[in-house]
């Protein structure tokens, strides 16, 4: 790895080498930690994304943190990923190491080369309904995530949360999920498509109320926002756990496609996988 020209605030006396040259027999503690170049994303956040970490100004009393060369040279790893799940796909980082041998201590910058960002083309959610009688469901008229914006892998999970919870309080019980989006590196692109199986619309059958040590039965059944017979719905069921004096609550449930296209912006469940594909020949992988 290249190594970069030392920056001013490093002492005087230290000395600029690579990572494989620090003598492995030594203990090396860490002096300081500087990120330079970096734009987009504040060196905190950047900071917290790494495991190697420098002592707090405000603790000077305390010895400084050993530095560990494989958790240092995963910590390059940790800050590309960090860029990568924010859209950064060819942000490149570098470093340069000061030594100080005769206090066995090194100052760290990290060189970040921010590269442009990948921006959402398409959002596509399939409805697939074959074998079902009943009509396709609605969808929620917006998602957290729309065309344009710059490719977030923690929004691009939350709006497959969305549709779920959506459908989970329109009465789809056994809705599962998929998501899939491809990352075009050389167009800056990613199309982005969510497959949905709603299943059969579910109604609450008879709820059994077990576990009450200090409330009657009937005080919780009172409280209960649903009936039996009516179409279901996870936010009901979440409020029926929560009742005062209930440590047990079980329930019945009786059994009673289209495709869309989001432009728009708007906002759990659980259940739902997906990947990331970046197509490009020179970088190929999946991110679950």
């Amino acid at each position: 790895m290249v190594m970069l020209a030392a920056f001013s605030t490093f002492p005087r006396r230290a000395s600029g080498v690579l990572l494989d040259a620090l003598d492995p027999a030594r203990q090396w503690r860490v002096q300081q930690i500087e990120f330079f170049g970096n734009k987009k994303f504040a060196s905190g956040e950047l900071s917290a994304a790494v495991v190697t970490k420098e002592r707090p100004w405000y603790r000077f009393w305390e010895e400084r943190p050993e530095f560990d060369p494989v958790t240092f040279e995963t910590d390059l790893e940790r800050l590309r990923r960090f860029y990568e799940s924010r859209g950064y796909y060819s942000t490149e980082v570098t470093y340069d190491l000061q030594v100080d041998a005769e206090s066995s201590l090194v100052a760290i910058r990290f060189d970040i080369r921010e590269s442009e960002p990948v921006l959402i083309s398409a959002i596509d959610v399939d409805v697939q309904s074959e074998g079902q009688t009943q009509s396709p469901p609605t969808l929620p008229e917006s998602l957290p995530i729309k065309r344009g914006d710059v490719f977030n892998e923690a929004d691009y999970q939350k709006a497959e949360q969305a549709l779920r919870a959506f459908l989970l309080d329109k009465g789809y019980a056994h809705v599962k999920t998929e998501r899939k989006a491809e990352v075009d590196l050389d167009q800056r692109q990613v199309q982005i498509r969510y497959s949905i199986q709603p299943g059969p619309l579910a109604q609450f059958g008879d709820t059994e109320i077990k576990g009450t040590d200090t409330v009657e039965s009937e005080l919780i059944s009172r409280e209960l926002t649903y009936k039996a017979g009516e179409t279901y719905s996870e936010k009901s069921r979440r409020i029926a756990r929560k009742a005062p004096g209930t440590r047990s609550l079980r329930y019945g449930q009786s059994r009673s496609g289209g495709n869309h296209r989001y432009a728009g912006r708007g906002a759990h469940g659980g259940g739902g996988h997906g990947k990331i594909t970046p197509r490009d020949q020179d970088r190929r992988g999946l991110w679950h």
